[in-house]
């Protein structure tokens, strides 16, 4: 990995958490506020105490609040899990609310049918009904995960900090299977979330490969690595794939810092496309764009083929999530608390303006014309798109 590239990442991290003071800090630029009035508020709460961030650990947890039939949330912050009834969008009802006593939240809750799972800073993997709560099974995985698990109906697989990947059968919490893959000796953001694609399992690994498991096994169908390390020090060798896999139809597309994106074809693990790119997110694949984010934080459109349409570059390292889809723009929120709305075409700013003064680390959940914000101190915050 290139050293400035390093730098960088390094730089963002500091200024995130705090524990950067005095000469040699990277000036963050701000970014203007621009209000479009297509965008109206719709309501705001905090969960728990505010509590400033005071490491990196903490920011790499996955936290991002989740959907039931467009008409509830579910949200996960400290040892707090609530569940909210979205009727009336500008007045949610709160259906119940959870204390973790295992421990603070290290993965937020994922979802199937009338059960959710999470894990928790101490290494607890927990599966509850969804109606009262009831815990239903609690097993303790080999490390923390902090990558949300997946869960089908069968199986709750996770993917844990040592690099193991355990899957359990739901009913009964009973171990299925497990699989170590190989975590290098340094890595930036930990690892990215298991993903069931019909009877498969997807992995992306922090050592720059991606991986299809068979779901009743665990038996590796097939395996390509996306980067090749290289460099003297570990620090020069960083390939992390910790962008969550994307699944689209029979195809999963997987990237990683100083790497590719690649395409892949689910069934026989062919590579049916690749791309150039230098990524900690997951890109967004629109029909004819690709939206990718550099760590540097240089937001980029590119045409299917990798060529560059348009780039936004004046606001660098402020660490953007992933890019998602609003309607007709295109949403990103970064780590210190501002969003943004482009237009895929040109990259043009349609609407830009602080949230919330603690940044965002997650992207932004988005429900048909609404979006829900979560920061890293538990602000979340509820826009509609008009």
């Amino acid at each position: 990995m290139k050293k400035s590239t390093l730098a960088l990442v390094c730089a963002i991290a500091i200024s995130i958490v705090g524990c950067g003071r005095g000469p040699g800090l990277v000036v963050v630029p701000e970014i203007p506020t621009q209000i479009s009035g297509d965008l109206q508020p719709l309501w705001s709460m905090q969960m728990g105490p505010i509590q400033l961030v005071q490491s990196q650990q903490a920011w790499s947890r996955d936290l991002q609040p989740v959907a039931l039939d467009g008409q509830r949330l579910m949200l996960a912050h400290g040892q707090e899990i609530l569940l909210l009834d979205l009727d009336n969008p500008r007045r949610p009802e709160q259906l119940w609310r959870m204390e973790v006593e295992t421990g603070s939240l290290a993965a937020g809750a994922s979802i199937a049918d009338d059960v959710f799972a999470y894990t928790t800073d101490k290494g607890a993997l927990e599966l509850r009904q969804l109606d009262d709560q009831q815990l239903l099974w609690r097993q303790q995985l080999s490390a923390r995960a902090n990558a949300k698990v997946a869960i089908n109906g069968r199986y709750v697989i996770s993917y844990n900090q040592d690099g193991l990947v355990q899957s359990f059968r739901q009913s009964d919490g009973q171990l299925v299977w497990q699989y170590q893959t190989r975590v290098p000796d340094v890595t930036l953001l930990g690892t990215a979330r298991p993903v069931i694609a019909a009877d498969q399992v997807i992995i992306a690994t922090p050592g720059g490969r991606v991986m299809s498991l068979d779901l009743i096994t665990g038996q590796v169908n097939w395996e390509y690595r996306i980067a090749v390390a290289s460099g003297r020090t570990g620090f020069d060798r960083l390939v992390d794939a910790d962008a969550n896999p994307v699944v689209m139809g029979d195809s999963v597309f997987v990237s990683a810092l100083n790497g590719q994106l690649v395409q892949i074809d689910l069934n026989t693990g062919r590579v049916r496309g690749s791309v150039n790119l230098d990524t900690l997110v997951s890109p967004l694949i629109l029909e004819d764009r690709l939206i990718v984010i550099s760590p540097e934080g240089n937001i980029q459109g590119l045409s299917p083929t990798g060529e560059p349409i348009w780039s936004i570059d004046d606001w660098r390292l402020r660490r953007y999530t992933a890019p998602q889809l609003w309607g007709d723009y295109i949403l990103v929120a970064d780590a210190f608390g501002a969003m943004l709305l482009l237009d895929p075409e040109d990259g043009r700013v349609h609407h830009a303006q602080q949230v919330h003064g603690i940044g965002y680390v997650q992207p932004p959940l988005v429900v048909g014309q609404d979006a829900f914000f979560q920061s890293a101190s538990g602000r979340i915050t509820a826009l509609r798109l008009r």
